[in-house]
């Protein structure tokens, strides 16, 4: 963001008038872009510094580690995947389309997403 706003700050009019301006604008563009961006991860880290993980439940609620017959699953925020000794785990909002299925279920219970069932396993 830093660098985007002293480009910014840098662009003067010279002969090339336009050009400049048009300069100016982009660098403005990708301030806020970066803005929008880490106002977006800092609400994140707030989510996922609010979830209990040390809760236990026999039911999936947020901050649940859920093992099933399809995969891993982190209840917690939409961070992609991350490799955790030999297995990948899925970090998913309870909001996610997968999330919302998986919310309330306990192990044993069976569930369809997209064409493929999943047995949960285990709630950590």
């Amino acid at each position: 963001m830093r660098s985007a706003q002293d480009s910014a700050n840098d662009e003067t009019k010279s002969s090339a008038g336009d050009k400049h301006e048009t300069g100016r604008a982009m660098a403005m563009l990708e301030v806020e872009m970066n803005s929008r961006q880490l106002r977006e991860a800092e609400s994140l880290q707030d989510i996922f510094r609010r979830i209990d993980f040390n809760r236990s439940s026999e039911t999936i609620v947020p901050g649940s580690l859920v093992m099933t017959t399809q995969g891993v699953f982190l209840i917690a925020i939409s961070a992609g995947t991350v490799r955790m000794e030999d297995q990948t785990c899925f970090l998913i909002a309870p909001d996610a389309p997968i999330g919302r299925l998986l919310m309330g279920k306990r192990a044993g219970d069976v569930f369809l997403f997209q064409g493929r069932e999943f047995c949960i396993l285990t709630i950590g």
